[in-house]
């Protein structure tokens, strides 16, 4: 039988995570070049710092979600957290995470078409 020591389950877990955080400053590069950061280092720890928040605060856990929430923080340039109709409505537990943080994406994108449900 295998056994996986629990260093080794957190040194998995936080390989996943630079993996995750790579992947999702990648796709944003190709999609949305950013100049607001100087180094590649400060953008991925603003993508890292936009993950915990959006686990943490809203309870946003699919990585599909998860790439939503973090581009549109990009779009913006900071946390959507200082934005009130983005932070009410990723705030509103009736509905889906994913939907909560598409709805984010399209408000930032100036897609008009979500705003009434706010």
């Amino acid at each position: 039988m295998l056994t996986i020591r629990f260093k080794q389950m957190q040194t998995f877990e936080k390989s996943a995570q630079r993996a995750f955080v790579d992947e999702i400053f990648q796709e944003l590069m190709q999609d949305y070049p950013h100049k607001a950061f100087r180094e590649i280092g400060e953008a991925k720890l603003f993508i890292q710092l936009e993950i915990e928040r959006a686990i943490k605060e809203y309870k946003i856990i699919s990585k599909v979600a998860l790439k939503k929430y973090v581009c549109a923080s990009w779009l913006l340039s900071r946390p959507l957290d200082n934005e009130p109709h983005i932070k009410l409505m990723l705030s509103r537990t009736d509905l889906a995470p994913y939907v909560r943080a598409l709805f984010a994406l399209n408000y930032v994108q100036g897609n008009d078409k979500y705003y009434g449900l706010w």
